[in-house]
């Protein structure tokens, strides 16, 4: 489904362009994506992106609620704009994707 859509399934978050996980986990591999700045999407992303032949916005299956964010006390515009800020080669890239799984 992934290599279809001209993506890959890494290992490493220093690979990944998107973590996807079934609901968040508070965990190396996502507090990695919020630090690089990743988005951390359902898995439902794939599948529909997968069904539409070309890979959808993942910002609309991004699972980090509000909730998420007053739970694990962290701001996720805030983490965006600090992963900016530390990379001056931050670039969202729709054509390929590193996908990093976490069940």
């Amino acid at each position: 489904m992934i290599s279809k859509l001209n993506g890959e399934l890494v290992t490493s978050i220093d690979k990944a362009t998107h973590l996807v996980q079934k609901e968040f986990i508070r965990s190396i591999k996502s507090i990695g994506a919020l630090i690089r700045g990743l988005d951390i999407v359902s898995i439902n992303w794939i599948a529909d992106s997968s069904k539409s032949k070309k890979w959808l916005d993942p910002t609309n299956y991004n699972i980090i609620t509000y909730e998420v964010q007053r739970n694990f006390n962290f701001n996720l515009q805030v983490a965006h704009r600090k992963a900016e800020l530390r990379s001056k080669e931050y670039v969202r890239s729709f054509s390929w994707n590193g996908l990093l799984y976490q069940s």
